[in-house]
């Protein structure tokens, strides 16, 4: 999918951070305000966290999105990332 913030892919991961709205107040507010494309973008700065790239605050700053904000919704899709590990193949190929 084509976005101002460059193409998407729907991998599974995404997938899960999208319909974990429905459990996740974080995820769901995030979405609210910001929109999937940067859904998607947040999670590809979480697993670019996770790998000790940079910090939260770094990425939140490279998302555009006032710092608490980005800490909130870096920590919720922390256990999104964690838990797709088991069934996303595509995982380690998101850069």
């Amino acid at each position: 999918m084509d976005t101002e913030h460059g193409v998407i892919s729907a991998t599974p991961i995404l997938i899960d951070a999208i319909g974990r709205q429905r459990e996740s107040e974080d995820i769901r507010v995030f979405v609210d305000r910001q929109g999937v494309p940067k859904l998607a973008a947040a999670l590809h700065y979480t697993l670019r966290i996770m790998d000790g790239d940079f910090t939260q605050r770094t990425g939140a700053n490279k998302l555009g999105v006032h710092p608490v904000e980005g800490l909130t919704v870096f920590t919720a899709l922390q256990d999104v990332v964690e838990e797709a590990v088991a069934h996303d193949p595509y995982l380690n190929q998101i850069d």
